[in-house]
């Protein structure tokens, strides 16, 4: 039990940490540059949407959720 208690831990702390304007504002930046857009309000944690290049919208997203899928498009494919 204090397992799962230290990563839930954790991951509320990535969560936290992720959550900034400064962070909002580099990530639609460096997804823009990839022809996705982000949007959502910095006022809640898990309102974001975002779009890929062909219209298809992930809504109810976090920025480190975020954060994760673009690590995920720039880590090379074997």
């Amino acid at each position: 039990m204090d397992e799962i208690r230290l990563e839930a831990a954790a991951l509320l702390e990535r969560h936290a940490k992720a959550h900034t304007q400064q962070n909002l504002d580099r990530l639609q930046r460096e997804l823009a540059g990839r022809g996705w857009k982000l949007t959502g309000t910095i006022r809640r944690k898990s309102a974001f949407t975002l779009t890929d290049p062909n219209g298809t919208k992930i809504s109810g997203l976090s920025l480190a959720s975020v954060e994760g899928l673009l690590a995920e498009m720039l880590s090379p494919k074997p």
